[in-house]
């Protein structure tokens, strides 16, 4: 893929750093700290229902947050890992968790690790509008291209809702927690990133 042009500056694809964090009408989402892993851990704990399609208990791990807050794939650096929190403009407390790696698999491909609505407010749109606004701040200050996810073939509620959102499955599939199977989805960026 050749580099971008930016001003003067050509860019590798997937090296751009971005300018400002997705946000939305009625959501926000920023980077987490260190500091912010405890309200993390109580939207894993507010999950059961994606605990038990993952390990089949509906608890998560004392240290689920921060398992994943530094979790990264072999080869894959930190300055490219995005650990987000979802805050509704309405309230204070955090409600959802979206963990986003970019350049991973390739350059100008992210992977969403994880996407959580805390179950007492799902069915109300968060979701799908968290990703809209990852999908257009991705392609707008990251240059992603496509996106791509995993999964867990015994979660029919996040199968479906990824088919809503347009992803289609590639055909690849890797090996999950307690003999599981991970599908592996993808789609293009979205065509206006304007929003």
């Amino acid at each position: 893929m050749q580099p971008v042009v930016e001003g003067v500056v050509a860019v590798e694809p997937g090296s751009k750093r971005p300018t400002a964090w997705p946000s939305g009408i009625d959501i926000e989402m920023r980077p987490l700290n260190e500091s912010l892993l405890p309200a993390a851990q109580r939207v894993y704990e507010e999950v059961p229902g994606y605990f038990a399609a993952l390990t089949g208990s509906t608890l998560p791990k004392p240290d689920e947050a921060r398992i994943d807050f530094e979790g990264l794939p072999p080869g894959h650096s930190l300055d490219r890992k995005y650990y987000f929190g979802i805050w509704r403009r309405e309230e204070k407390d955090l409600v959802g968790i979206l963990d986003y790696l970019d350049g991973y698999p390739r350059p100008s491909i992210g992977w969403i690790g994880l996407l959580l609505i805390s179950e007492r407010i799902q069915r109300r749109g968060l979701g799908r509008h968290a990703w809209e606004i990852l999908a257009h701040w991705a392609t707008r200050e990251l240059w992603n291209r496509e996106f791509q996810l995993g999964v867990l073939d015994t979660n029919p509620g996040a199968l479906l809702f990824w088919n809503k959102m347009g992803f289609r499955r590639t055909g690849q599939s890797k090996p999950g927690p307690l003999g599981r199977t991970i599908i592996v989805f993808s789609r293009p960026a979205l065509e206006d990133s304007s929003a």
